[in-house]
């Protein structure tokens, strides 16, 4: 067959039609990488890219066994698979784990809701975006986008004069507070 690369005594073509029917599989790496590129909208040339592989050896990971979610295992079944076929073993941890943790979100919405949670991972990502927009407002106040403050010297300064009160009576009490 011309034009067709023997790959571990596979062509290229069949190990092609072999990886997208592995993907129906849940025990084979397949699943993982299809769920990968739905969740991020990835090609397989963006995820080869991404690991640093060509189509082939791509190919060859979907046919592996997925790793074994028990942590000894699985860290063994990683690096194996990422020695086997010069991976990074920490990408495809990355992998592995994103995909794994989407799946329990998914089977616990639809645990708990009988409605369509169809769009979760869209939900996710919109509150992970929420948090790190609000991130920013909660941790500067308004004085720490004037620059720094005096009141904390202040409130030093009168602690160590042992006055702490100063005459100031309970409204000097509520400025500091409301600072």
């Amino acid at each position: 067959m011309a034009g067709e690369r023997e790959i571990g005594g596979l062509n290229s073509d069949l190990l092609a039609r072999a990886a997208a029917r592995a993907a129906r599989w849940p025990h084979l790496f397949a699943g993982i990488i299809e769920s990968y590129q739905q969740v991020h909208g990835l090609s397989d040339e963006q995820v080869c890219a991404m690991l640093a592989c060509d189509r082939d050896t791509l190919n060859h990971l979907r046919l592996c066994a997925r790793p074994d979610p028990d942590p000894a295992a699985f860290a063994i079944d990683i690096e194996r698979i990422a020695y086997r076929f010069g991976l990074d073993a920490g990408k495809l941890v990355a992998m592995v784990r994103e995909v794994d943790a989407l799946l329990v979100f998914e089977r616990l919405a639809e645990a708990a809701s009988p409605f369509d949670l169809s769009g979760t991972v869209e939900m996710l990502r919109a509150a992970r975006d929420r948090e790190d927009q609000e991130a920013g407002p909660e941790g500067t106040t308004s004085e720490s986008a004037q620059g720094p403050s005096t009141a904390g010297t202040e409130a030093e300064a009168e602690g160590r004069d042992g006055g702490g009160d100063n005459g100031e009576g309970i409204e000097g009490g509520a400025d500091r507070e409301g600072v």
